[in-house]
């Protein structure tokens, strides 16, 4: 049956593909997605004839358009290997912003039933806790202290040390993190060099930008706040920089320097949105205006101290 007349039924209408792009995720879906979808074998073969499916794997195909993004490559090559399968390595790395390597060839951890692709390096661990793991975007990935084991390898000749501080930089990890990963894997192949500079790395803290925000609040006698404690966001505790419990209010101090990158204001505004859901009112405060403009920051702070609490 050639196309035209394969179009001629109506699950080949706009509608359903509409269905098809609402469901893919970063324009990524796959044969079995297809399928729940309602679609037929022979009605996903002809989008693939007329350009509306482009193959990218097997059972993988971009929506509408054949180039993916980063994240839309990523997302194929592991839905390509299995649902039991994540973004490691390298390019779970190039994920987390921590390296430019990472695309040539992508990685991936895979069980041993997976067969070999095009373009993927798989690894097969023998296990993988589940504390290890993660989702990020849509992406099902290895933890960032996971992924700093996997590479601490020597054979990835990575400076693991460099690494570390800067995933302690950026706020993606805490040392015990590090620690727990360690305990869970102690002879993987990547341990003793990430347990070796783990111990030589001072975790980074964010004490002088904090004193300088408290310090801000009490020339203008704003009230003190309780600093560095846990609330809750809905499904887990979060830590807060400044909090004024009686008033609802959150305010969290931030350093151009460490919420430059796109993973740092993706982690910052979806942790405001989950904690203003909790019906929090939560500020967030740069190091440019506690330095430039601290009259200004101060007055923002007292008004929503003394205003009604958020609802949003």
């Amino acid at each position: 049956m050639g196309p035209e007349n394969r179009n001629s039924s109506g699950s080949q209408g706009p509608g359903r593909d509409l269905d098809v792009l609402h469901a893919a995720k970063h324009n990524v879906i796959t044969f079995d997605e297809l399928r729940d979808l309602g679609l037929t074998a022979d009605e996903i073969q002809y989008r693939v004839e007329v350009g509306r499916l482009h193959r990218k794997y097997t059972e993988v195909f971009a929506v509408g358009r054949p180039d993916l993004t980063l994240d839309g490559v990523f997302l194929a090559a592991v839905r390509a290997c299995g649902p039991k399968a994540k973004l490691g390595h390298l390019s779970a790395l190039r994920e987390y912003e921590l390296t430019r390597r990472g695309t040539y060839r992508i990685d991936v951890i895979a069980p041993r039933s997976i067969k070999p692709k095009n373009g993927i390096r798989l690894h097969r661990p023998r296990c993988l806790d589940v504390l290890d793991t993660t989702v990020v975007d849509g992406i099902p990935i290895t933890s960032v202290a996971q992924t700093l084991l996997d590479v601490a390898v020597p054979s990835y000749r990575l400076n693991v040390g460099k690494l570390l501080h800067e995933a302690a930089v950026q706020e993606l990890l805490d040392m015990r993190a590090i620690w727990a990963v360690l305990a869970r894997q102690p002879n993987h192949p990547g341990a003793r060099r990430l347990d070796r500079a783990s111990r030589e790395e001072v975790p980074f803290t964010r004490s002088e930008l904090e004193e300088a925000a408290l310090a801000l609040f009490r020339s203008f006698s704003v009230p003190e706040p309780e600093t560095n404690v846990y609330v809750s966001d809905g499904e887990k505790l979060v830590e807060v920089d400044c909090l004024w419990r009686d008033a609802g209010l959150i305010v969290e101090i931030d350093s151009a320097r460490y919420h430059r990158t796109r993973w740092r204001r993706r982690q910052d505004a979806a942790k405001t949105a989950a904690l203003r859901a909790q019906g929090w009112t939560v500020h967030r405060v740069s190091d440019v205006e506690v330095n430039g403009t601290p009259a200004h920051v101060a007055a923002t702070v007292l008004a929503a101290i003394h205003g009604p609490r958020q609802t949003e």
